[in-house]
């Protein structure tokens, strides 16, 4: 009788050991950025989850760039941020269940003219005009 209390609570122990291990264990990998948050983490199911920093270094030519932005389960969520490896923005892209959806927008070269944005309007109506669209 003694001994089969014994074994019944060694495998209650046992049991209880192995469910607390596994449950520790949400993050599977995940980074600390500068500020003490936690970013880029992928879960223990592999799938990323929560805000990522990614970073695309140049290749074959083509420059390269940024992004930031949220996954939820795997996929992309919400609106995220592409800019250069120098800062400038470059685009924002709205994302639901890791499709594009909603408004998306690029930015180019154009941005960097010396113009505000009063002199943009009126630039804008000077293109419609002329066809010019280089920056002065």
């Amino acid at each position: 009788m003694k001994d089969l209390k014994i074994r019944q609570l060694c495998v209650i122990a046992i049991g209880l050991i192995l469910f607390v291990q596994n449950s520790f264990a949400q993050y599977k990998e995940f980074k600390i950025n500068a500020k003490g948050d936690t970013i880029n983490v992928v879960t223990k199911d592999a799938f990323k989850h929560g805000k990522w920093i990614i970073k695309m270094p140049e290749l074959r030519g083509e420059p390269g760039y940024e992004e930031e932005g949220i996954f939820v389960k795997g996929k992309k969520e919400g609106l995220w941020r592409r800019f250069t490896l120098e800062g400038d923005l470059l685009a924002t892209e709205n994302f639901k269940k890791g499709g594009k959806h909603g408004i998306q927008q690029y930015f180019t070269g154009i941005q960097n003219c010396k113009s505000r944005t009063i002199q943009r309007q009126t630039r804008r109506l000077e293109i419609l005009r002329t066809g010019n669209r280089k920056c002065n």
